[in-house]
Order: structure tokens, then C-alpha cells, then sequence
């Protein structure tokens, strides 16, 4: 016992001042907390297409998706939740690319998508799901050349192929690949911007930057990202969290030697 709490205060010795939201402790940690509701919304309607708005999140859903078979593979999501319409919100992060990248979140999403409909209930009841996926690496795209700075998501949803008509309720997939985000503060003009860019170098900084003040999403987002302000059993889920993502990345690294 006395060696964990040992180990304990050392990293919270090493931690940074603000969370790193491009890692699933740092990100789990703002956007998985209710109290930070508000900056959750901010996020979705930040990402989503221009026709969708989230006016509110009504559930925090479990995470855990059990197999929905004896042969189906269950699954962990980093963060699922419920618009005010029925709509669901898978939102995650991902740091390392992986062989086969879409289709597992195609299968994440489609897993949520038919499981809404319960034993007798018709297809009226199905409402849209939208996966969200921010990440730390480059997608390969067909024409890289369009994709750069200042375009970095891409949207993913079902259309007829001539007319280019969108079908409703259906699976949308969204991807904003930070890493191709290479303004710098002075550079950021938009809402977007500043949010990207946070969540790009927001964990290096040892206070607020002042370029952000003024903006009050902004504000709300570094003050909810300062690890010195987390309640007690909040700051001790942080630092397991942390702890287990560093075990993680040393024994893939130690596998790769």
C-alpha cells in the first residue's frame, strides 16, 4: 500500500499541468465528465455537418457494449451519449494508425445503429448515429493534395451515387485529423481553430495562454483541462488511467524490439 501511494504521488509529480485530450485519460477526463456538458456540445457542433445541431446531451450511455452474439466481438467506446433527438454520439480519440482503421469504426457504429430496435419495435425508432473519431495520424485519402491545414475533417455518410441525395437516419462517420493541423495560436482566426490547436499543444502550456481569454468556450475548456483543479477521486482515476496508458505504449514498444 505504501509503495502505491508512493507511485502515486510521483506521478502526480509528473504530470502536466493541463491534460493531453489527443490520449484517452486526458480526453476521458473533460469530456466524459457531465459537469462539462456544455464543452461536449461545443465539440459536436464544432464537427458535425452544417445541418446538425445538438442543442443538448440527455444520457451518458455505458461503454461497455457486450457482443450482441456468442461469436460477436464486444467492444469499449471512449465516449457514447444521447442528443436531445435520440441521436447517438460515439467520441472518441486515436493516437496510433491501425490496418483496417474504418471498417472498425464502420462496425463500431453499425453495432450501435441496429441494436436502438428492441424485439417488436419497427424501423421509425432507429435515429442517427454519428461516430466521431479525432485523430493523431493522417488518413490515406485518394487525393492527398486537398486535405492540409486548414482541411482536416472528413465526412462519411450514405449517398446516391448520381444525384448525390442523402439517406436519413443513417450512419455518419466523421474523422478530424488533428495531426494535419499546423497552425499556431497567432495564426487561429476561428472557433475551430483555437479548439484544434488546444487539443494539439494545449498540454505543454504552464498557464492559460491570454490569446485565449476572450473566448468564453475557450476559457471553460483550459480551466477544465487544469489537473490541479480535479476533485480527489477524480484526479485518482486520472493518474491509474495514465498509468495504464503507459504501461500499454512499453510493452507494445517492447514487443516491437
Amino acid at each position: 500500500k505504501l509503495k502505491t501511494m508512493q507511485t502515486m504521488n510521483n506521478l502526480t509529480q509528473d504530470l502536466t499541468k493541463y491534460v493531453n485530450l489527443m490520449e484517452d485519460s486526458g480526453f476521458k477526463a473533460v469530456y466524459g465528465d457531465v459537469q462539462n456538458k456544455p464543452l461536449l456540445i461545443h465539440l459536436l457542433n464544432l464537427v458535425l455537418p452544417e445541418d446538425v445541431v445538438v442543442k443538448d446531451i440527455v444520457e451518458y450511455r455505458d461503454r461497455e457494449r457486450s457482443a450482441s452474439t456468442i461469436y460477436g466481438k464486444s467492444v469499449r467506446l471512449d465516449l457514447l451519449c444521447e442528443g436531445e433527438d435520440g441521436s447517438l454520439f460515439d467520441v472518441e480519440v486515436q493516437r496510433d494508425r491501425q490496418d483496417y482503421f474504418f471498417e472498425r469504426c464502420l462496425y463500431y457504429a453499425s453495432e450501435l445503429y441496429y441494436t436502438q430496435l428492441e424485439k417488436g419495435n419497427d424501423y421509425d425508432r432507429l435515429r442517427p448515429v454519428y461516430l466521431i473519431s479525432l485523430l493523431d495520424f493522417k488518413l490515406d485519402h485518394q487525393n492527398d493534395s486537398l486535405w492540409d491545414g486548414g482541411h482536416i475533417i472528413s465526412r462519411y455518410r450514405m449517398t446516391e451515387e448520381r444525384t448525390g441525395e442523402l439517406g436519413s437516419k443513417q450512419i455518419i462517420i466523421i474523422f478530424a485529423e488533428i495531426s494535419r493541423f499546423t497552425k499556431e495560436l497567432s495564426e487561429c482566426s476561428s472557433e475551430s481553430d483555437y479548439l484544434f490547436y488546444w487539443f494539439k499543444k494545449g498540454w505543454q502550456y504552464d498557464e492559460e495562454p491570454k490569446e485565449l481569454e476572450g473566448d468564453r468556450n475557450m476559457k471553460s475548456l483550459v480551466k477544465a483541462c487544469d489537473v490541479a483543479a480535479f476533485p480527489k477521486d477524480k484526479l485518482i482515476e486520472y493518474q491509474m488511467q495514465v498509468m495504464n496508458e503507459r504501461d500499454t505504449r512499453n510493452i507494445i514498444k517492447t514487443a516491437e524490439r
